[in-house]
């Protein structure tokens, strides 16, 4: 079943009525026989539509709405991290090495995102003009290539090496125009 908003009600506030329950199938032996809810909301001029098991009266279609884009961020998070930290199959076979993989993939993922935030702020654009997989390949190729310099030196030469890779992100760092977003 799905349950849509009555005309003239503002779907965002509405609340679920039982008598707005569609049958989803038309066949006498549906395969899918559990109820769903259709859920819309007008966002920036756009409809957007979800469907949801979710009835409770308080799930609002405007707090679906946020629950879903709260959602996505997750996605885009463990995204990162599988494809663009390169997490997809972990090396190690016991517990401990994995857990180091998982902590080094984070920090590495963290590091990029506030070399990423200082580049933005260096340069005065927008975060989204950085792409997070080539401004990742650069940290870890800085990181490569500077570590034992890094170590060698004093806490200065940690301040000049941080601005050296804010500075290498800030003018390598930025998404293509011509392909989809990374």
């Amino acid at each position: 079943m799905l349950q849509s908003t009555p005309e003239g009600e503002d779907a965002s506030t509405a609340p679920i009525h039982p008598t707005n329950l569609r049958r989803a199938s038309k066949a006498k032996k549906p395969r899918w026989t559990r109820s769903l809810r259709l859920v819309g909301l007008l966002h920036e001029g756009v409809w957007r539509f979800w469907v949801t098991n979710i009835f409770d009266s308080a799930f609002i279609p405007l707090l679906i709405f946020d629950l879903y884009r709260q959602r996505w961020l997750v996605e885009l998070f463990f995204n990162h991290l599988k494809h663009g930290l390169h997490v997809e199959h972990l090396c190690c076979r016991n517990e401990n090495g994995l857990m180091v993989e998982i902590y080094s993939a984070l920090i590495l993922y963290l590091l990029t995102q506030i070399v990423i935030a200082l580049a933005a702020i260096q340069s005065g654009q927008p975060l989204e003009t950085f792409s997070f997989k080539r401004s990742c390949e650069l940290v870890k190729a800085f990181l490569l290539t500077h570590l034992s310099q890094l170590f060698r030196q004093t806490s200065t030469a940690l301040v000049t090496f941080f601005h050296q890779l804010v500075q290498a992100v800030v003018l390598m760092g930025h998404r293509d125009r011509c392909r989809s977003p990374a």
